[in-house]
C-alpha cells in the first residue's frame, strides 16, 4: 500500500509518467467526458468507490469530492508515485499498489458495498469482469470503460452473435446499461478503438445457482462449442451420460436441438441445478 504523505510531493507542473503499452495504459484526459462519466455514476456523499487504474489521476480527483472515500488500485509503480504524490490529491483518497486482478474486494471496506470504477485496460477486461462476479455481494455496482465490441457484448440479446458467456452471467446477476461512447481521441495515447461506458448494478437473481462453479463451467463449455447442439456440448461436463442430459434438458423444458446462443440465463440455471443434483447424489 503506498501512502501520499510518505512520498515527495509531485512538482507543480511536472508531468506524469508516459503510458505503457504492456500494461495496455490509455489514460483518458478529456475533462468534459471524465465529468460525465462521475455524474452518470450517481457518486453519494456516503459513498465509498474503488478506483481500479487510476493512473495519473483524472478520474480520481473528479471522483474524491463526491465521495466519502476513494481506494485506488494501481499496478504500475511510476503511477503510484506519482498520484500519491499530488499536493492537491484530497485526503480521503487512499492509492495502493495492487493488481485488480488479485484484490479481495470484499476486504477493501468491510460492510460497505463499494462502487467499483474505472478505466480498465482492454486486454484484461474479461478477465476483471469476471472477478467483479465472483464478488458481486460485495459490490453495489460498477460504472467502467470498455472496448466498443465488449460492451455490445455486455448487453446483446439471446440468439444474436455477440451474446456470450458474459452475457450470460451478467444477465443471471446484473442490470447492465450503456451509458456514453467515448471515441479514441480522448486519450492519450490513443487507442484504435471506440470505447463505451458501461453501468452494472448487481442484484440477487431471480432463479438462484445452487453451485455457481458448475453453472461458470456450463456456460463456458458451451459456448465454446457454440455451433454445435446444446446436447452435444454438454457431452464434456462432468462426464455425464448423453440420456441423462436427455432427461435433464427435458425436464428443464429445453429443446436438445438448440445451441448455446439460443438458450438465456434461467434454462443454464435450471440445467446447473439439475446437474448439481444429480452430482450430489
Amino acid at each position: 500500500m503506498a501512502n501520499r504523505k510518505e512520498r515527495l510531493p509531485v512538482s507543480q507542473g511536472a508531468l506524469p509518467p508516459r503510458a505503457r503499452q504492456s500494461l495496455g495504459q490509455n489514460f483518458l484526459v478529456d475533462p468534459n467526458q471524465v465529468r460525465k462519466i462521475v455524474d452518470l455514476a450517481g457518486i453519494g456523499p456516503e459513498d465509498t468507490v474503488v478506483e481500479l487504474g487510476p493512473g495519473p489521476g483524472a478520474l480520481t480527483r473528479e471522483i474524491a469530492p463526491r465521495a466519502a472515500r476513494v481506494i485506488a488500485l494501481e499496478i504500475d509503480p511510476r503511477m503510484v508515485e506519482w498520484l500519491s504524490g499530488l499536493p492537491d490529491l484530497p485526503p480521503q483518497v487512499e492509492v495502493r499498489e495492487q493488481d485488480m486482478l488479485k484484490a479481495d474486494l470484499c476486504g477493501l471496506a468491510p460492510g460497505i458495498k463499494p462502487i467499483v470504477m474505472g478505466n480498465l485496460p482492454y486486454n484484461i477486461s474479461t478477465q476483471l469482469l469476471i472477478r467483479l462476479i465472483d464478488q458481486r455481494h460485495c459490490i453495489r455496482k460498477a460504472v467502467l470503460m470498455f472496448q466498443k465490441e465488449v460492451a455490445q457484448r455486455l448487453t446483446a440479446r439471446v440468439g444474436t452473435k455477440e451474446y456470450g458467456t458474459l452475457t450470460v452471467l451478467l444477465d443471471y446477476c446484473a442490470t447492465v446499461e450503456r451509458l456514453m461512447e467515448i471515441s479514441p481521441g480522448s486519450f492519450r495515447p490513443r487507442p484504435r478503438v471506440d470505447s463505451w461506458v458501461v453501468k452494472i448494478t448487481f442484484h440477487p437473481p431471480e432463479k438462484e445457482v445452487k453451485n455457481f462453479t458448475l453453472f461458470k463451467k456450463i456456460i463456458k463449455k458451451t459456448f465454446q462449442k457454440r455451433r454445435k447442439k446444446i446436447l452435444n456440448a454438454l457431452k464434456d461436463v462432468d462426464g455425464i451420460e448423453p440420456i441423462v442430459l436427455k432427461e435433464i434438458l427435458t425436464s428443464c423444458s429445453i429443446d436438445e436441438g438448440k445451441r448455446a446462443d439460443h438458450l438465456s440465463h434461467f434454462d443454464y440455471a435450471s440445467i446447473a441445478n439439475k446437474l448439481d443434483e444429480l452430482t450430489r447424489k
